[in-house]
């Protein structure tokens, strides 16, 4: 949920709902599931059903409270304030002595005397707005040393007093140690956030460049450093860590939009975070100021401001690297549906020289990754898959081991063995006396843009433009109205 993978939340959700034997867990995953559709998917729809599953199947957990309320609140939002004044009113019943007793007094009186009311319908936008451009990055995640350097003075300012805490240039060393911040050996009185800047073009953080200025939140794990930067220069940083520079233009140019799209649908969803995106693989890759090019700058550029839509709303643009010849549906990888990302045949993905792959693993292996992902199924007896896709991907993979029989989802058996080796679930098995081997196609989870398959499109002189539309068919490209 933290890096924005909202629809792979919602598969790790679903495996706790299986597998899990505390009730109370099991309601808590189906109340966060539904959460992510309310919150993070903007579908209320599918929030609803899903409240409404978890209020029928699990009567009487803390979790239906915030379900009966969560309701009540989307009704009143939709103007609904009839159903809103029936799930408020049957919170004040069931839970006199809950937490929300008091707002849901206050939510019913208010659906109550709206009932008679007339609403004017909300008319959408034409253009979208977005206020604020800035993307927050999490550069340096719970560390005790970060050394900076730049060629003009550091300037260190406390977010509660405004005051400055360290002005000076060179190199920079800031520290924590016993629960203490040192900046330079000096002790900071650290209350609350810290910003930090420099007039220099960039600041160095442990020898990487990176634009823009920075924030340090202190934990008792460690530091966190988020570097603030504009969308358009964040992305400088992003493309050529996400796709090779020499691809041709037209290619950069699309990896642009989705990407932009991308880290702009995360930051709408992330106010109440103290960073937006993560510089890893976790969100998108991103390498600051140093892992700039030419080739991918001017992508960016020739792009500026364009994001996908649907329904005047930004979309989760998803992309991977290799589609194997068919990209995929978000609900058979993450059982999250997302309408816009529909399963379509690749046939510019089909005959490339990165789609075959194949890896061995031991049953030794298995079983200790699926284990240090927190499945302990056990000593491993057989290993089949249930069910594959239209576009061929395994949709479960079925254990018989030594504690009886248990399933895991496809992708987060992939995701347990390693990604980079089980590079996707379009495969088969072959069961040999130690282990087994796997044959496959594609890379990645599949949904959203091929990237090979936009290289393809691009060598064969498709543009950018037909590029996003044959990935993502029910999206328009949208230009930013700030």
């Amino acid at each position: 949920m933290n890096s924005g993978k909202y629809p792979e939340s919602i598969g790790m959700y679903k495996e706790i709902i299986a597998n899990s034997t505390n009730k109370n867990n099991r309601a808590r995953a189906l109340l966060f599931t539904a959460n992510t559709y309310s919150l993070y998917l903007d579908q209320q729809k599918t929030a609803l059903q899903k409240y409404n599953e978890l209020i029928k199947k699990y009567s009487g957990t803390f979790s239906e409270q915030d379900a009966i309320f969560n309701c009540g609140m989307i009704y009143f939002e939709q103007n609904n304030y009839v159903k809103a004044y029936e799930y408020f009113t049957n919170y004040k019943k069931k839970f006199p002595e809950g937490m929300r007793f008091q707002s849901a007094l206050v939510w019913a009186d208010s659906s109550k005397s709206l009932i008679n009311t007339k609403t004017e319908q909300k008319v959408q936008p034409e253009k979208l707005y977005v206020d604020n451009t800035s993307i927050r990055v999490l550069i340096v995640k719970n560390s005790k040393y970060i050394n900076l350097d730049s060629t003009k003075p550091i300037k260190v300012i406390s977010s509660n007093s405004g005051q400055i805490l360290y002005h000076n240039k060179g190199h920079v060393n800031i520290s924590l140690q016993k629960n203490t911040l040192f900046i330079n050996s000096i002790r900071v009185n650290l209350k609350g956030r810290l910003y930090l800047s420099s007039a220099s073009f960039s600041i160095k953080v442990n020898n990487k460049a990176y634009r823009g200025f920075f924030s340090i939140d202190v934990k008792p794990s460690g530091i966190d450093f988020v570097n603030h930067v504009d969308v358009e220069q964040y992305l400088l940083g992003v493309i050529p860590k996400e796709m090779p520079y020499t691809w041709p233009m037209q290619a950069l140019m699309a990896q642009a939009v989705a990407a932009r799209t991308y880290a702009l649908y995360v930051k709408e969803k992330s106010s109440d975070k103290p960073y937006d995106i993560e510089a890893t693989v976790a969100s998108q890759v991103y390498g600051g100021y140093d892992a700039e090019k030419k080739e991918t700058s001017s992508a960016v550029k020739a792009t500026a401001g364009e994001v996908l839509t649907c329904n005047r709303r930004l979309i989760i643009a998803y992309f991977h690297s290799h589609s194997g010849g068919y990209t995929e549906d978000p609900k058979n990888v993450w059982s999250a549906n997302v309408p816009y990302l529909n399963s379509i045949p690749d046939r510019f993905s089909i005959n490339s020289s990165k789609r075959d792959w194949d890896c061995f693993f031991t049953y030794l292996e298995i079983e200790g990754k699926l284990k240090k992902a927190n499945y302990d199924f056990g000593k491993i007896d057989t290993l089949t898959y249930q069910g594959r896709s239209k576009s061929g991907r395994i949709l479960n993979i079925k254990l018989l081991t030594d504690k009886g029989a248990s399933v895991i989802s496809g992708n987060n058996f992939r995701i347990a063995l390693g990604s980079s080796r089980l590079k996707s679930t379009m495969f088969s098995m072959s069961k040999l006396k130690t282990g087994i081997l796997f044959k496959g196609k594609g890379y990645g989870h599949g949904v959203g843009m091929s990237q090979w398959g936009a290289l393809n499109m691009s060598r064969t002189k498709y543009l950018y433009k037909q590029i996003l539309k044959y990935y993502y068919q029910k999206a328009e490209l949208t230009k930013l109205s700030s």
